[in-house]
């Protein structure tokens, strides 16, 4: 054989044992909306996973830490558990509407701004899409957001099939009312923000068991707030917080 058709028959060869490279799945995509109630308004944006048909989606409601408060509605995508819930719903096949709204660092009066201050358009923002009592929604949130989650579990009972706040404590919660919602919260032994000693968490929750509530409460050994916000949205909780999708 010449060379060159030798050259010409490996490169052949190559060509078809080449391995192809294993698709990527395309990156999630948020658009971007506003919702508005009683004067009020908050950016927010939201993605649609696993449609299907004949089958509404579920409602996820995602509120970041303080740290991604301010006017750029695309900061709060930054919070880590926007994206791992983002990726456990894809994996799992849930059919959900994401949302993850964005908290102003200031009013137009100048005043400090936090989520338990926007539980009217939160509720608003919730039931633009959960549209039926058929419809599950679920609640996340760490730090600000934790504290978010717990008062809109208190101000608004049975809105949420599951919610997860964590390093954050109920303070002020009505555990009648948190013991509506299926519950699953975390906190860090050296959270130095989250202020609620354990103890008075377990005495919290002990009510919300008295009141016919179902939660789990872990503590993570050495965790700091900032581990806390990262490390708590692990699989097997989401199992257990979407345990009836």
């Amino acid at each position: 054989m010449k060379p060159a058709c030798l050259i010409l028959s490996i490169v052949l060869f190559l060509s078809c044992t080449k391995q192809e490279a294993p698709a990527t799945e395309p990156e999630l995509t948020y658009l971007e909306s506003v919702c508005n109630y009683d004067g009020c308004s908050i950016p927010y944006c939201y993605a649609l996973l696993n449609p299907q048909e004949n089958r509404n989606p579920v409602v996820v409601l995602v509120l970041h830490g303080g740290p991604l408060k301010g006017n750029d509605n695309r900061k709060q995508l930054e919070e880590p558990a926007t994206g791992i819930i983002a990726s456990y719903l894809s994996e799992k096949g849930i059919a959900a509407v994401l949302l993850a709204p964005h908290c102003p660092e200031r009013d137009n009066g100048g005043r400090l701004m936090n989520w338990v201050k926007l539980s009217g358009v939160l509720h608003e923002l919730v039931l633009k899409y959960k549209t039926d009592d058929k419809i599950s929604a679920y609640i996340f949130g760490a730090s600000i957001g934790g504290v978010g989650t717990w008062n809109m579990l208190s101000t608004y009972p049975g809105l949420f099939a599951g919610a997860m706040p964590c390093a954050s404590g109920p303070s002020g919660c009505n555990p009648e009312n948190v013991a509506l919602t299926r519950l699953y919260t975390v906190m860090g032994t050296d959270d130095t923000w989250a202020v609620l000693e354990k103890i008075q968490m377990q005495s919290f929750l002990d009510s919300v068991s008295e009141a016919g509530g179902t939660y789990r409460f872990d503590v993570g050994q050495g965790w700091d707030h900032e581990t806390t916000c990262r490390e708590s949205f692990t699989e097997e909780r989401l199992d257990w917080v979407f345990e009836n999708n």
